[in-house]
């Protein structure tokens, strides 16, 4: 019948597994998972969706209700729970990774030895002037040209620094490579 599954704060996962002759389990498929207080879900894959094929989660403040399907001889369902934690500097990392181009050991240093905390940078965030990548982008390429130039350009398209052109085809290609293509 249906079974209820609490909301878990940490992850936690429901597998299914087989247990071979010594009680080892082998054959570990993940089926859903909850975590940080979320309703349960279906684990990412092809196993999960096939073997949850017509179930959905009926989610209540309590928990997830779902019927499992019954499963093969040696087969059982498993709920694991996992937590962890993180220091300071690699909760300030995250932030930083996730709201620029990128952290660096000195974005850490000051923000360490400025008793920064994460209201205090986005604030401060807010506060610069704004600033349009676009703009900075524009200012450190080459010109667009209507044609062709050797001039500053990479010999190959994949390789660094290369440009776009505004078209597909060059007279470098020659004309029948298209027609050979097609």
């Amino acid at each position: 019948g249906p079974i209820m599954l609490a909301k878990s704060n940490s992850l936690c996962i429901l597998t299914k597994a087989v247990l071979d002759a010594n009680g080892v389990m082998t054959k570990i498929a993940p089926v859903a998972r909850s975590y940080d207080g979320q309703p349960w879900e279906k684990a990412a894959g092809d196993f999960s969706v096939m073997l949850l094929q017509d179930q959905e989660f009926g989610d209540y403040i309590s928990g997830s209700q779902i019927t499992l399907p019954h499963l093969d001889d040696g087969a059982e369902y498993f709920l694991t729970s996992y937590t962890y934690t993180l220091s300071e500097e690699n909760t300030v990392a995250r932030l930083l990774e996730t709201a620029t181009f990128g952290t660096t050991l000195n974005d850490l240093t000051v923000w360490e030895t400025q008793g920064m905390d994460a209201a205090k940078w986005i604030d401060n965030q807010m506060k610069k002037p704004i600033t349009s990548h676009r703009e900075f982008f524009r200012q450190r390429v080459n010109p667009r040209f209507a044609h062709s130039l050797p001039i500053g350009r990479s010999d190959h398209p994949c390789k660094g620094q290369s440009r776009w052109r505004k078209y597909a085809f060059a007279k470098t290609d020659g004309e029948l490579w298209w027609k050979e293509q097609w």
